[in-house]
């Protein structure tokens, strides 16, 4: 089978930058949180995307069955096993 590869966005670092900013002013705006200068972006990104999440604004991702850990012997785990 061919391999499926995503192709970076001309400017990814900047529409994360814009969306990350977005993000935060809708975070602080509600009185969700008030963030630090000394928190990193990751941190920001994962607090967001949990509150929008929370909020049902947008949908959760759905989970990687290969990066489940409670049943090795499963069938996507013996899956995930093979494709690695």
């Amino acid at each position: 089978m061919g391999e499926w590869h995503l192709s970076k966005l001309k400017h990814e670092a900047e529409l994360f930058k814009a969306a990350l900013l977005a993000g935060v002013r809708y975070a602080e705006g509600r009185k969700a949180v008030e963030f630090d200068a000394t928190d990193s972006a990751s941190d920001k990104a994962l607090y967001v995307y949990r509150l929008l999440v929370h909020d049902k604004v947008i949908a959760p991702m759905p989970e990687d069955p290969c990066q489940r850990e409670d049943d090795p012997a499963s069938p996507s785990s013996l899956v995930c096993a093979s494709i690695a």
